[in-house]
């Protein structure tokens, strides 16, 4: 599965991280709760693992200007993709994937 990533505005006007799933998850950048977001955001992913490979790329969002978030989000997503590809092999070695 392919999930891609943009930064952008939400409604509320904080800048958040959007990865486009199923039903999409947004991380705060500039809110309180983005710690919970990326937890929830984690476990989700990690469902997904026992089915198929996840991976992670970053979209840019047209008329989004604020730089400094989207290069924070492109090494997040870097990361991430590491993180996922480890937690992959354990899933496969465990004979938990499908």
């Amino acid at each position: 599965m392919n999930v891609e990533v943009t930064v952008t505005t939400n409604a509320q006007g904080e800048d958040v991280m959007r990865f486009k799933l199923a039903n999409p998850i947004d991380i705060s950048l500039t809110g309180t709760e983005g710690t919970g977001q990326l937890k929830t955001l984690f476990a989700t992913l990690l469902g997904v693992l026992i089915e198929e490979d996840v991976e992670v790329a970053f979209s840019k969002t047209d008329g989004y200007s604020t730089k400094m978030y989207e290069d924070v989000c492109v090494e997040y997503v870097k990361v991430l993709n590491d993180e996922l590809a480890t937690a992959r092999e354990n899933v496969k070695k465990e004979g938990l994937a499908k």
